[in-house]
């Protein structure tokens, strides 16, 4: 898979469990994953590299990761089950994106 094979298979699984992958000049290779509006989860996407340095290649694996950002405050019972329903919806992504190969290799 290319480095934009990667991305789209991002994009597309963020899309499906209603989250946006956006490309970005922040954030590790270039790629971002939110929640329209205000969030109640935080996405890291990681890079793991091996290299074939004689060669001149390396196999970059991405990693995506989610964690629970603070809520606060006194929130309703319908706040709460929307929240409940958006860390759902992170860890299934989560799990997809482990179940996909997000390898992709670059030649230096």
């Amino acid at each position: 898979m290319t480095k934009q094979g990667v991305h789209e298979t991002i994009k597309a699984k963020a899309a499906e469990y209603g989250f946006i992958a956006e490309e970005s000049n922040w954030g590790i290779n270039g790629l971002v994953i939110r929640e329209d509006g205000e969030s109640t989860v935080n996405f890291l996407i990681t890079e793991h590299c091996d290299g074939d340095w004689e060669n001149r290649k390396v196999n970059i694996t991405l990693q995506v990761r989610a964690s629970i950002a603070t809520m606060g405050g006194n929130p309703s019972a319908d706040e709460l089950l929307k929240a409940a329903d958006t860390i759902r919806r992170a860890a299934q992504l989560v799990k997809a994106l482990d179940d996909e190969n997000l390898t992709y290799q670059e030649t230096f």
